[in-house]
């Protein structure tokens, strides 16, 4: 599965429903995910000068996906409360993305690196766009979780 995503304005039950109910990164159905929800995960472009982030699309997600993606946070979770197979998760992004584990760990090192510059600047905007009357509370509350 490519890193297609759908337009924000189709909102978390649009992305659910386009996908199939198939993770968009590994393509994992309602079996492989033993009967788990998908995540929709948010697809936001970052502009490092402005210091904006703007809501381009929602991605579905397995647990296991939207985990490699948050990887930081799976990692600080897995500290705090254990549990979490961190190797386990940077061999699946390897499968999913055909890169060596080296290549995975390079890419962690410079999004953490990335992360770090971008949190250097404590006040990001968030631009909604298009996508604003979408993102709201009233329009998200009982839909599928949003990361």
């Amino acid at each position: 599965m490519g890193p297609e995503h759908v337009s924000a304005t189709q909102g978390p039950s649009g992305a659910i429903a386009r996908s199939a109910d198939r993770c968009d990164a590994c393509g994992a159905g309602p079996d492989e995910r033993h009967g788990r929800p998908l995540n929709v995960h948010e697809v936001w472009v970052y502009d490092d000068v402005k210091h904006v982030q703007t809501l381009v699309g929602l991605r579905p997600l397995c647990g296991t996906c939207s985990a490699c993606v948050h990887i930081g946070r799976t990692g600080a979770v897995a500290i705090e409360r254990g549990g979490i197979d961190m190797n386990e998760l940077r061999d699946h992004m390897a499968k999913v993305n055909g890169y060596t584990r080296a290549e995975i760990d390079q890419h962690i090192t410079a999004a953490f690196r990335l992360w770090r510059a971008r949190s250097d600047f404590p006040n990001w905007c968030q631009d909604y766009g298009e996508h604003a009357a979408v993102m709201t509370v009233e329009n998200l509350k009982g839909s599928p979780r949003i990361r």
